[in-house]
């Protein structure tokens, strides 16, 4: 369960820093 919870909020991480650089395109649409 620990291993999991870590591996999501790596990939929440990834999401969050992908988002920020293409933040701009997501919102334009």
């Amino acid at each position: 369960m620990i291993i999991g919870i870590g591996s999501d909020l790596i990939d929440i991480r990834r999401i969050e820093k992908s988002l920020q650089r293409h933040g701009q395109r997501f919102i334009q649409r």
